[in-house]
């Protein structure tokens, strides 16, 4: 977010969310919140909450400085507004907190009591709410467990998320059960393991020795490459020499791909160069991992406004040929987290219309250990839950610094493409100067990601296309 946009709240939380009358364009916010009303009408019978992202920003700009927190509150609890309003309400407001709790403190207890009330098994607003929560011991370990046990995929790893922050020792039990009994359930199952580091210490049985053994265990246990990608990446979390050991240990289990990706990120150097002279470096039609893809937003002959695409990447080498797979991560937007899909799922909105395919692209400079450095980053943003936000295109919760996968709170479809090829060095739209506030994968860059980005826009900064 700009740093002129923070001053902004900063003005308006000094005075609690509500301006003086004769500062505010009374008219312009009325029509915004016109534009609002309209557009969240078209996104529920569509089902696609794309269009609001056009009004994102001047909603944000003119009309949330002039809520106070009990107006909010009533709109979100209006069970007749379109969940797509409210939605983006909640997101809206969850950012204008965030913002302003950066250098002042402010009571949101009615507003996050708002949230809890929504966080139901199968409702469309569960996702958004858990990830909009400012105090986490608003909501009950009953209901995060409720919501594990009888959610959709998205509910089922949010709730895990947010009840390993919330009470680690209920979480350390939950996670047990859920690496005994629900390996079936795979993403909730790769979540867990992907959860597990972070739990170290906050139980007396859950020691480093017992995490590293308790990963150790799921990677021998599975073929599944995206289940062994979850556990080297949860060992190079933890980062002991004990960890990074056994990684090693299970060389022979691990594709050559991964392994190199977990040389290069630890500088292990044992056996690295004779894996690098055998590994595939052809880009493009060969092995795809790593591309961009792109399909149109809701098109204009729909709704009479012309929505940006919609994007996602590469997730499998066979991309295409890979029939009937999941091949694509990205964010579907709505009540969803970072995942993966099949081409298919990709093409079509939340309303089963299927929307034209914008092809592939890459870039040509970027050499095959690159592309899968992006496709593992990817791959790591699926395991961490990260809700939908319609604008900015990524959101921390750090002040400053580097912005790791776990940092991230919500993220756009275009900050999925964005973050994984600039957190591995490769510029797409951010500005190009020296002092690197291209980087949307740290709080300066991210800063210098305006709301204005779009997919389409992204898809130029690629010099390479492969047409479908």
């Amino acid at each position: 977010m700009k740093r002129i946009i923070a001053a902004i709240l900063l003005i308006a939380f000094s005075f609690s969310l509500s301006i003086a009358a004769s500062a505010i364009d009374t008219t312009q916010v009325q029509s915004v919140t016109a534009d609002v009303e309209y557009l969240s009408a078209i996104a529920d019978e569509i089902g696609d909450s794309s269009p609001l992202t056009l009004v994102a920003e001047s909603y944000y700009k003119t009309v949330l400085p002039t809520l106070t927190e009990s107006e909010v509150v009533s709109i979100i609890q209006d069970a007749t507004k379109s969940n797509s309003y409210r939605s983006f309400v909640i997101d809206m407001y969850s950012l204008a907190l965030q913002e302003g709790k950066r250098s002042i403190r402010n009571d949101s207890a009615a507003f996050d009591n708002a949230l809890v009330s929504l966080i139901v098994p199968g409702e469309d607003l569960s996702v958004m709410a858990l990830g909009s929560l400012s105090n986490l011991s608003t909501v009950t370990v009953k209901q995060l467990t409720t919501m594990i046990d009888l959610g959709s995929d998205a509910e089922k790893a949010i709730s895990l998320k947010v009840l390993c922050a919330r009470s680690p020792q209920d979480a350390s039990k939950e996670i047990e059960d859920i690496l005994l009994n629900k390996k079936s359930d795979r993403q909730l199952y790769d979540t867990a393991i992907n959860f597990l580091p972070r739990l170290i210490g906050t139980t007396n049985t859950f020691t480093e020795d017992y995490v590293i053994s308790k990963i150790n265990k799921a990677l021998y246990g599975t073929s599944d490459e995206r289940i062994l990608i979850t556990c080297v990446q949860a060992l190079m979390e933890i980062g002991s020499e004990k960890a990074l050991n056994t990684v090693l240990s299970a060389r022979d289990k691990l594709p050559d791909e991964l392994f190199i990706y977990f040389a290069k990120k630890t500088g292990t150097v044992l056996d690295l160069q004779e894996t690098l002279s055998t590994a595939p470096n052809t880009r493009g039609a060969t092995n795809r991992l790593g591309n961009a893809l792109y399909r149109d937003g809701v098109g204009e002959s729909l709704i009479g406004i012309e929505i940006d695409w919609h994007a996602g990447l590469v997730g499998h080498a066979s991309g295409p040929l890979y029939q009937g797979g999941e091949w694509v991560i990205h964010h579907p937007g709505g009540d969803a987290v970072v995942q993966y899909d099949t081409f298919d799922a990709f093409l079509t909105d939340s309303d089963g219309v299927e929307q034209g395919d914008r092809d592939e692209f890459y870039m040509s400079s970027v050499s095959q250990s690159t592309a899968y450095d992006i496709f593992f980053t990817a791959h790591d943003l699926t395991n961490e839950a990260i809700p939908y936000t319609f604008s900015p295109m990524l959101r921390t919760s750090k002040a400053s610094g580097r912005i790791e996968p776990s940092d991230i709170t919500k993220i756009r479809c275009d900050g999925v493409v964005e973050y994984c090829y600039e957190y591995n060095g490769v510029r797409l739209q951010g500005p190009n100067d020296s002092a690197n506030t291209w980087d949307i994968s740290t709080v300066i860059g991210a800063e210098n990601h305006p709301m204005s980005f779009r997919p389409s826009a992204q898809s130029e900064c690629f010099d390479r296309r492969i047409v479908h």
